[in-house]
């Protein structure tokens, strides 16, 4: 990962600077304990994680930064399989 920061003009005519994050991409999972397609009102499972930028805990679908050539399709079931100890059992969608 990287961090530009760049000069930009806004619409009213006044500059300014603004930093850009630039990383190979992230993947995000949204795990359900039952078929989303089939339950009206399915769990969504949530993780409680700690993050510094606000000085606390949030409660966050799995998602993840993509490793160089990583395939976004398969990387947020892995990420979810670390970190409840085992992978989904579907990942369609």
């Amino acid at each position: 990962m990287r961090v530009e920061v760049d000069t930009v003009r806004f619409p009213d005519g006044s500059t300014g600077e603004l930093e850009i994050i630039r990383h190979p991409g992230a993947a995000a999972i949204v795990p359900c304990t039952s078929d989303p397609q089939g339950d009206p009102d399915p769990t969504i499972l949530l993780i409680r994680q700690y993050r510094y930028a606000t000085g606390g805990f949030l409660w966050e679908i799995p998602a993840g930064t993509l490793n160089p050539g990583e395939d976004p399709r398969r990387a947020p079931a892995a990420s979810c399989g670390r970190r409840r100890g085992s992978p989904p059992t579907d990942c369609s969608g």
